[in-house]
């Protein structure tokens, strides 16, 4: 991917986390509570060569990832084997759709799965 591109789907994800976390979160959550949507969409980033309103929000849904490797651990890499709710974020650019990983605070990952 793209470096530029990298960049500006992270800050449509990092949008998307702080919608999230300005939501009010319910002491008992509901299973059929919609998942979070981003606020507004992002300014043009035209330094990076990419509009991010170009990006699409493809979908969302709430997850209860079974660790802290959010559903894509790294090999090598050690995990605390905790239930980490978090989001799966869908997004598409020029045809080609990027799944990212999130937990409810500020960390996200790009999952090639």
């Amino acid at each position: 991917m793209p470096r530029h591109l990298s960049r500006v789907l992270g800050l449509v994800l990092a949008t998307l986390l702080l919608a999230a976390a300005c939501l009010q979160i319910p002491s008992a959550p509901t299973p059929s509570a919609p998942p979070p949507q981003p606020a507004a969409s992002p300014a043009p980033v035209p330094r990076l060569g990419v509009d991010a309103q170009a990006i699409a929000v493809l979908r969302t849904e709430s997850v209860d990832w079974p660790s802290t490797a959010l559903g894509c651990p790294e090999p090598g890499m050690v995990y605390a084997q905790v239930i980490t709710p978090g989001y799966r974020v869908v997004l598409e650019h020029g045809g080609r759709q990027y799944t990212y990983h999130t937990d409810r605070r500020q960390r996200f990952v790009l999952c090639a799965r």
